[in-house]
């Protein structure tokens, strides 16, 4: 009674905000009680959601033994009761009521005409049809099924804690009517062994409502339209758009905001995960946590609040983004996956496989990331047309300079970086084919031509005179000019690494396109951005 007295119920279930309420009813039997729980699910106007318990019965099963699926038969007959009840009782608009059992063969005998059935199951499957005749019965796991706590009974002790029970199922928390995987086959035999002499026995057609594998399906043609990450999901960020009009009868226009991305963004990761790690969650939703067996048992996996299946670690208390600090798992063998990680490395302008897998890794923990990187850098044709093959040499030792510690830029080193074609915006041109090609040209003395004529003479004289005022300028900062040895790499090796670096960007992104001065300057600072927030060590697959 003291775990009892933990319980706490909320009176209060709706707000003025509310757009659409649906009913959610489940039930389930077993062979000492059969019962059923009855929830209110309800959509509001910034398309978020809220599901609340009403109302639950049980009942014990009867001293003579009966069958399983005629006890299933009579917890739909106690759910029937308990919605219709509830919907006399509540006085408000409810649009949608649908109701779930885990068991195939009541729901193919809710769509057999009553006078088919024998007597037992006829009285109950019509008493059903009358009382439900507006509703949809649809399929559910006994996985997911509150009402399986009902049937087989619950510590008090687990009651408070237990969100299956007092939330419902994680698919109604995340806006969505039904389960999503369609119901296993039937066992033919038991469906007929209740019909009544005479009566063939078919398979029953489409009176009731079960849900199918479109998920799957829409998200494989939607994957074959284009190879574009963000195309795709600009794609199903307007279906959901659209999905959400038609069931809030709000209309919404313009362009596509980030809420709606990151949400199209979760929909997809959480339909990939389900098509691939259905039993670690289904594990994880039971509480049971990841099997022993299990490829992903070092992971430390949990789902969050909206479904999605992320790694664990130990950077809880820092300050990094929920994203980065619990990555979203992706299976190795996926197309989306293989999207993902093209996104990243034309994102950030052709880098490597190392670099490419830390920049994932702040949002995706794909399976074999550092195999899965490599292969798409491998398989990327402007980085295998910028690296060719060289030969390489054998280095001397570092200079003193370079080993001795001292604080930073003391001892700094230059290098020459290009040359660079950068193209001007044809204004010379422009006049010639405006006004035609000239013999001579005439301008006056002008500040702004005897400018440029004087600047063009200093740096033909720089070109081929030592700049003294540079010299000067030097020695009395008391800087000294050192020239390092001929063809001696290693003395220069760590400046010329830092050029080859930018040069890995440069060679993919620019090639043979003659740039604008601004565009340069823009790729420059591009290329500066992604060298400085490289990762200085390797990255390890497990999560520590």
């Amino acid at each position: 009674m003291k775990c009892i007295e933990k319980v706490k119920i909320t009176r209060f279930i709706l707000t003025d905000t509310w757009l659409r309420i649906v009913l959610q009813g489940f039930a389930d039997a077993s062979e000492a009680a059969y019962g059923a729980v009855v929830y209110l699910q309800c959509f509001y106007q910034n398309n978020s959601g809220k599901v609340t318990i009403l109302a639950s019965k049980s009942r014990v099963a009867p001293i003579r033994v009966i069958s399983i699926p005629r006890l299933e038969v009579c917890a739909c007959v106690l759910l029937a009761q308990l919605v219709q009840k509830i919907r006399s009782s509540l006085k408000l608009e409810i649009r949608d009521i649908v109701l779930h059992t885990d068991s195939t063969i009541v729901l193919a005998w809710l769509n057999t005409p009553a006078n088919h059935l024998k007597t037992f199951i006829a009285n109950r499957v019509s008493k059903v049809q009358r009382l439900t005749e507006n509703c949809c019965w649809t399929h559910v796991s006994s996985l997911l099924n509150p009402a399986d706590l009902v049937s087989r009974g619950l510590s008090p002790r687990d009651l408070p804690e237990l969100n299956l029970w007092w939330n419902g199922p994680l698919f109604l928390e995340r806006g969505e009517l039904s389960s999503g995987p369609g119901p296993p086959l039937m066992n033919e035999s038991e469906y007929s062994c209740e019909l009544k002499n005479g009566v063939v026995p078919e398979m029953p057609m489409s009176s009731v409502c079960v849900s199918t594998n479109s998920d799957l399906s829409f998200l494989s043609d939607l994957l074959c339209m284009s190879n574009s990450y963000v195309k795709i999901l600009r794609i199903f960020s307007y279906v959901l758009r659209f999905v959400n009009m038609k069931k809030s009868n709000v209309i919404v226009s313009g362009p596509l905001c980030a809420s709606e991305l990151d949400h199209a963004e979760n929909r997809l990761i959480r339909i990939v995960q389900g098509e691939v790690f259905s039993a670690e969650i289904r594990d994880l939703q039971c509480q049971k946590g990841v099997l022993p067996n299990s490829k992903l048992k070092n992971l430390n996996l949990f789902l969050d609040s909206y479904g999605i299946l992320r790694v664990g670690g130990r950077l809880g208390n820092s300050d990094l983004p929920y994203v980065s600090k619990y990555p979203a798992i992706l299976p190795n063998k996926h197309k989306l996956t293989n999207q993902i990680i093209v996104y990243f490395h034309l994102k950030n302008l052709h880098i490597g496989a190392s670099s490419l897998l830390h920049c994932v890794r702040e949002r995706f923990w794909p399976l074999n990331g550092r195999s899965l990187c490599r292969k798409i850098v491998h398989e990327c044709i402007v980085c295998f047309k910028a690296k060719p093959v060289v030969t390489s040499q054998l280095m001397g030792n570092l200079p003193r300079d370079r080993v001795v510690p001292d604080y930073p830029f003391n001892c700094s080193g230059v290098d020459f970086c290009g040359p660079f074609m950068i193209r001007y915006r044809n204004q010379r041109k422009g006049v010639l084919h405006k006004i035609g090609k000239c013999a001579k040209l005439y301008s006056d003395n002008g500040k702004t031509f005897v400018g440029a004529n004087l600047e063009i003479k200093g740096l033909l004289k720089l070109l081929k005179e030592p700049d003294e005022k540079l010299s000067g300028f030097l020695s009395a900062e008391g800087i000294e000019w050192k020239f390092i040895p001929l063809r001696a790499p290693s003395f220069g090796s760590l400046w010329e690494a830092a050029l080859k670096s930018a040069k890995y960007h440069l060679k993919r992104i620019v090639g043979r396109s003659n740039l604008t001065y601004e565009e340069f300057l823009t790729v420059s600072i591009q290329i500066e951005g992604i060298l400085k927030f490289q990762t200085p060590v390797p990255l390890i697959e497990q999560c520590g």
